[in-house]
């Protein structure tokens, strides 16, 4: 059993349904594939000196963000667009901030 050390969410996804959703979006294989290329680069270079070797629960700079920041800067602005788009949906309902989320949308 593992314990969470901070507030997070988990998803399971089976492979067939990904490799199903890839070949559909070509956005969606896009960034992946970039995400992917991104964290394996991160898994080639966790080493001494400059990173503690990768282990089974954690691997140096794979946080959702640093992976982010190492993806071209179309990957990072079509990520950003969309979390804004779902951000949109979920905050702009509760809390109408319209003009918050236009400021969020020029910034990315």
């Amino acid at each position: 059993t593992m314990m969470a050390e901070s507030t997070c969410q988990l998803m399971a996804l089976h492979a067939d349904g990904v490799l199903s959703l890839i070949n559909k979006h070509r956005l969606i294989q896009e960034i992946t594939s970039e995400y992917a290329q991104q964290f394996l680069r991160c898994v080639h270079s966790a080493r001494p000196p400059t990173a503690a070797w990768p282990t089974d629960v954690t691997i140096p700079f794979t946080e959702f963000g640093d992976i982010l920041l190492s993806m071209k800067p179309a990957g990072q602005v079509a990520v950003g667009l969309i979390s804004l788009e779902n951000a949109q949906k979920s905050l702009l309902a509760k809390l109408s901030h319209e003009e918050k989320y236009e400021e969020l949308k020029q910034e990315v």
